[in-house]
């Protein structure tokens, strides 16, 4: 495979990837597709993360392999794509601004969270929420509107 570009990866990124943050705001990122060769070819360019492969649970389904990263790896993944990303952009943005947040958090010792500081967490995790069924809902609209279209004869 050629070598592969942070373009590339963005707009591969933007159809085949998902941002995710737990309760606690620790962001996560997982690219999957069924071709072994572009999943282990994004990991090769970041040189960390996990490839997974994921057996079919139907029949008529494909091998799935996934490669997934997790906080500051995530971060720095979303920091070398973000320019180039169209479909998560803003995503990446809230994500990246969770995982900051951490580091606010972690640069003495251990100290309790603050009331405020859980709030700030609790509303950029919804916001990210929020953008995912955001593009959930664009997508199954255009898939409506496909079946919708009348079908054509081609020959």
């Amino acid at each position: 495979m050629k070598k592969i570009t942070p373009q590339y990866i963005a707009g591969f990124f933007d159809g085949e990837g998902c941002i995710s943050a737990n309760e606690w705001g620790a962001i996560f990122i997982i690219v999957v597709n069924t071709d072994e060769r572009v999943i282990r070819a994004i990991r090769d360019y970041f040189n960390f993360g996990r490839v997974k492969r994921e057996s079919p649970k139907q029949e008529n389904h494909r091998t799935r392999y996934i490669w997934q990263v997790s906080s500051w790896q995530a971060y720095e993944v979303l920091e070398k794509i973000k320019p180039y990303l169209i479909i998560k952009k803003e995503q990446a943005e809230i994500a990246m601004r969770l995982q900051e947040m951490q580091r606010e958090n972690h640069t003495s010792a251990y100290k309790p969270l603050t009331s405020f500081e859980i709030q700030q967490r609790k509303a950029l995790i919804e916001e990210l929420k929020h953008w995912k069924r955001k593009f959930e809902l664009q997508l199954k609209f255009s898939f409506e509107s496909i079946e919708k279209l009348p079908q054509l004869e081609l020959f």
